[in-house]
């Protein structure tokens, strides 16, 4: 039962942090990105 609970966790997190980083990547840090390059 606690090993579903966690990874039922992990899968959440790991969708948060997708949807973070494509909301970053999109916004300032892709312009920071372009400037960079």
């Amino acid at each position: 039962m606690l090993l579903i609970v966690l990874m039922i966790l992990l899968l959440i997190i790991l969708i948060f942090y997708k949807m973070e980083v494509i909301e970053v990547g999109t916004g300032s840090w892709g312009k920071n990105r372009t400037i960079n390059w």
